[in-house]
């Protein structure tokens, strides 16, 4: 028993009726401080559309989170199908590139580069697959920027990571302005790299 901590007589005692008090007041005020949270994420429209779908910021009936959400989806769709143009039509002219390495090295890459590098990818005989798990969309005047978190299935291997796309709209279409996406927990991306 000589390394058990002595308890301070104090503690050894029941407490006074103004520390229950003051205990109870506290939980009372987590109760209610966690039902606020839920009950105003009903009142702003924060809803899920879809169990994979969360429209954030213009509520879920905004016609632009269907636009984005199938701009999302075709983006996936078209990679999983090796279907380079499609793929391709999901960005705009200039659109910016990076990928983010397991050290936190950012390494960017031009449009036609990493085309080029998927083109690579799709050509290698492997048929991988990449479906989105959560899309979470979110409106900021012109732009939508979404966060998805997806997996790749390559062979028999799983990969999880996550995309974060700037969307802009342009001619009444949107388009993928930027694209930075990340591993959760690998060294290095199944999607090719220019030169590489």
């Amino acid at each position: 028993m000589a390394n058990r901590r002595k308890q301070p007589e104090a503690s050894r005692n029941p407490p006074s009726q103004g520390v229950r008090t003051r205990r109870i007041l506290w939980d009372a005020v987590l109760v209610i401080a966690t039902a606020g949270l839920s009950v105003g994420a009903v009142l702003t429209g924060v809803a899920w559309r879809s169990p994979s779908v969360r429209p954030i910021g213009a509520g879920a009936a905004d016609p632009r989170a269907a636009e984005v959400e199938e701009l999302i989806r075709r983006y996936f769709r078209t990679w999983s199908s090796q279907d380079l143009q499609g793929y391709g039509d999901c960005f705009l002219e200039n659109a910016a590139i990076q990928f983010i390495d397991a050290d936190g090295k950012i390494e960017p890459f031009a449009l036609p580069d990493f085309l080029a590098s998927q083109d690579k990818v799709f050509r290698c005989g492997q048929h991988d697959t990449e479906s989105p798990e959560s899309i979470d969309i979110r409106f900021e005047s012109e732009l939508s920027r979404v966060v998805v978190y997806w997996k790749l299935t390559a062979g028999p291997r799983e990969v999880h990571g996550y995309d974060h796309f700037t969307l802009l709209q342009r001619d009444g279409k949107w388009g993928i302005a930027n694209l930075t996406w990340y591993e959760k927990s690998a060294r290095t991306s199944d999607r090719a790299r220019p030169g590489g």
